[in-house]
């Protein structure tokens, strides 16, 4: 019996097995359907109102500062897309994504920031996500009443939508001025002294207004941990 043939029998045994299970009632399973679609429909209603009125808002703003950006249409509530073309002399987009989810019980909202830069000079931050609790304590009780919206906070929120925003902003610029020094031939890392090309650099940190590129992750985290101990503007 080779190992795909076992395989198939281990899936008929628990199929099998399945289907001894106990089956609860059809009205438990209605009632509970029935919750769960207006979780659902409350679900999206409040993520439309928060992607419309408090997460695009901020994207486009933030868009309005750099030419030649494409963003997503608002006919999807849960997410917002930016595309940043390169600018100047420095090569490479950002694609910048906020989006709204929620988990498997539709009891928690789930805010999610995700970044791409191709190609990336410096090390940037590329996931984060936040979750809010739709109701303290029992969900139920606060969404029992039809038409009833789901509290949430919505200052926590716009805090940290405008944390994420600040922050690609940072690391947008960092590999603006990164990516236009890619051509101007090596660099060398200040901790095991190898010469590498901007473009290979694995991490970089700035300490007293000079940047310094690393060879690897190790390099740049011993940089950070210790910075006057190698700290000096290198001559190439």
């Amino acid at each position: 019996m080779d190992a795909l043939h076992a395989f198939v029998q281990r899936i008929e045994a628990q199929l099998a097995a399945s289907r001894e299970l106990p089956v609860g009632s059809g009205a438990d399973f209605e009632r509970s359907m029935g919750r769960f679609a207006e979780r659902l429909q409350q679900f999206e209603t409040l993520a439309g109102r928060l992607m419309g009125g408090l997460i695009r808002p901020r994207m486009e703003r933030l868009a309005g500062y750099f030419p030649d950006t494409t963003i997503s249409k608002p006919d999807d509530p849960y997410h917002c897309t930016c595309w940043f073309r390169p600018q100047g002399q420095a090569p490479g987009i950002a694609i910048l994504q906020l989006g709204i989810d929620h988990d498997e019980h539709l009891e928690r909202l789930e805010f999610t920031y995700e970044l791409k830069i191709v190609p990336a000079f410096i090390p940037y931050e590329q996931h984060d996500k936040l979750v809010v609790d739709l109701v303290p304590g029992r969900i139920d009780a606060a969404w029992r009443t039809a038409g009833s919206e789901a509290p949430v906070d919505e200052p926590r929120i716009a805090a940290w939508v405008e944390t994420r925003l600040l922050g690609f902003v940072e690391a947008y610029m960092s590999q603006q001025r990164s990516g236009g020094l890619a051509g101007e031939g090596p660099v060398v890392d200040p901790v095991c002294g190898m010469r590498i090309r901007l473009s290979e650099a694995k991490a970089s940190e700035e300490y007293k207004g000079h940047r310094y590129h690393f060879c690897s992750n190790k390099c740049g985290q011993l940089f950070a941990a210790t910075p006057e101990r190698f700290a000096k503007v290198v001559t190439e």
